[in-house]
């Protein structure tokens, strides 16, 4: 009993000891150890400069971490500061040193996901695109269309919206323009590019000078040259509006067998009264048929018919030549002579002089009307009188018709006539057509053979207002023909049919037009709505208007 008393006085005084020991340690010991790290924390948060290096302590037991030298005091991470990009072009952020930069698309700002504040969030890697992506509209990075929002550090300020891209989206259909501008708050050459049609610019200048002097042939270059005098007559900033010395109606209908077209006329007449365009001068020269083919009668007829037309449709401060043509062709005069006595005499011995003999060259005779000087402030009208036998030089019609027809382009209007039934009617109708002019074809006696051609002469005799030319807005959807008008005549009209889509609700265009020297021009807007109702007969008059446009090509 008493070793065992002992053993058990041994344990607890032990215990005892051990308890003691303990107790000094942690008093004496864990002071100071809070004491150095907290103080070094504590001056940390306190101080804007660097802090100390932390030292490792013997018996710390974190002994293995490894010694850092942290930097100078780095706030939480924000968001990137804008960089001045160029005009147009969407802000880009900097890049930072923890993260790899992404560009952001311009369309589009992905969802902003922040972050705890004194975290900083590791972008991802952006990852090749894949074919067929677009590019964003700023950065040439391309994301997949269906491309996750990027996380970025922290929330960001919102960045302005992007500007609305106008390219179109590929397989989508077009928006419908719309034509509800007010043309009384903007400028023409605005509202015209608003309605998707380019303005006409101020031709340049053009070193043509007229010269009343009939070339010796036909120099291509010249003719150009001519046709950039007209041209550069047309465009000027300052042109007369059209409307007000002209009067436009608009008809149409959709056709019953193909209810998916409309079909449309849009006829022009020259006002009445004190609104009247005056009748400006003219040069007009009358070529005629003196080939073999003809015959004696029918020229005899047709010479006579040309003295009257001398008299009778032409106009004091018009201008004049004749031509004789078989395989090659003849000018009664070297230049343009004034309508006057002494002229006419002249012009009436040498119509006497003509006999028929030789072969026809159709293609030289029309062509050699380009030889005669055109001032680009009159209009150049051509009558000619033939039986349409081109039996010598270029003799195919589609050749003869397209080849003039190019280097024409509306220089002179002609206008012919066919002495006999037989005469080539295909060759005299088409051509006229896609020359701004006009046929008729006698199918009487030969002795009678120009008893119409003084009043096909009388339908060019007082123009007002030449070298029409239309051009139509895309958003019409419009197929127009004859692409050139004819001159506008007193007493007569103009007219220019087309075809366009049911569902189009109106027609936008621009008119241009010389009186004289001096330009008119508009921009139309006509409503289907009010239009009025057309002829049965007009879509057959489009297919066939189409038809004779094609042979021209």
């Amino acid at each position: 009993m008493t070793n065992s008393s002992g053993h058990g006085d041994l344990i607890v005084l032990a215990i005892l000891v051990s308890l003691v020991l303990h107790g000094l340690l942690m008093f004496f010991v864990a002071p100071q150890v809070m004491s150095r790290t907290g103080g070094a924390s504590l001056e940390a948060r306190r101080s804007r400069h660097p802090p100390m290096a932390v030292r490792r302590f013997e018996g710390d037991p974190m002994r293995e971490r490894v010694k850092t030298e942290p930097k100078a005091d780095v706030p939480a991470p924000r968001a990137a500061p804008k960089v001045a990009a160029a005009d147009g072009a969407a802000p880009q952020a900097e890049q930072s040193d923890a993260a790899v930069p992404v560009a952001l698309p311009a369309v589009a700002m992905p969802e902003v996901l922040s972050g705890p504040a004194d975290v900083a969030m590791e972008l991802p890697k952006p990852s090749a695109p894949d074919i067929g992506t677009a590019p964003s509209a700023d950065t040439g990075f391309t994301l997949p269309p269906s491309a996750p929002a990027v996380p970025v550090a922290s929330a960001a300020p919102a960045l302005p919206p992007a500007a609305e891209s106008f390219i179109p989206t590929p397989g989508a259909a077009a928006p419908a323009p719309v034509f509800n501008i007010d043309a009384a708050s903007i400028a023409e050459d605005s509202s015209a590019k608003m309605a998707g049609i380019e303005p006409a610019k101020a031709a340049p200048k053009v070193d043509y000078v007229f010269d009343n002097k009939v070339l010796d042939s036909v120099n291509e270059g010249f003719v150009e040259k001519e046709k950039a005098a007209v041209r550069e007559l047309l465009s000027v900033p300052d042109a007369t509006p059209v409307e007000s010395a002209v009067d436009c109606r608009l008809a149409s209908c959709v056709d019953p067998s193909d209810p998916k077209w409309r079909y449309f006329s849009v006829t022009f007449s020259p006002k009445r009264g004190i609104d009247a365009l005056p009748v400006v001068p003219k040069d007009a020269v009358i070529l005629i048929d003196a080939s073999g083919s003809i015959g004696r009668d029918r020229l005899r007829n047709c010479r006579n018919v040309a003295k009257s037309i001398l008299r009778s449709c032409l106009n004091s401060g018009d201008r004049f030549n004749l031509v004789a043509f078989r395989n090659s062709f003849s000018y009664a005069f070297r230049e343009w002579r004034e309508c006057d006595a002494p002229s006419f005499e002249a012009a009436d011995a040498w119509l006497t002089k003509l006999v028929a003999h030789g072969r026809t060259d159709v293609f030289s005779v029309i062509r050699s009307v380009l030889t005669l000087p055109r001032d680009p402030a009159r209009p150049l009208i051509a009558l000619v009188v033939t039986d349409g036998d081109a039996n010598s030089g270029v003799s195919g019609t589609a050749e003869i018709l397209s080849r003039f027809t190019k280097l024409n382009d509306g220089l002179v209007s002609v206008y012919m006539y066919g002495v006999k039934k037989e005469a080539n009617k295909e060759l005299i109708d088409l051509l006229t057509r896609g020359n701004r002019g006009e046929s008729f074809i006698h199918t009487g006696y030969r002795w009678l053979s120009g008893d119409n051609l003084e009043q096909l002469a009388k339908a060019f005799r007082d123009p007002v207002l030449t070298d029409l030319r239309i051009v139509f807005a895309a958003g019409s959807e419009a197929e127009v023909y004859p692409r050139l008008l004819k001159n506008l005549y007193r007493g007569r009209t103009v007219e220019v049919r087309g075809r366009c889509p049911a569902q189009v609700k109106g027609l936008v265009f621009t008119l241009q037009g010389l009186s004289g020297a001096k330009a008119f021009e508009s921009l139309y807007r006509l409503d289907f709505s009010s239009a009025a109702p057309a002829e049965p007969s007009l879509a057959a008059a489009w297919r066939d208007d189409r038809t004779v446009a094609e042979r021209l090509r």
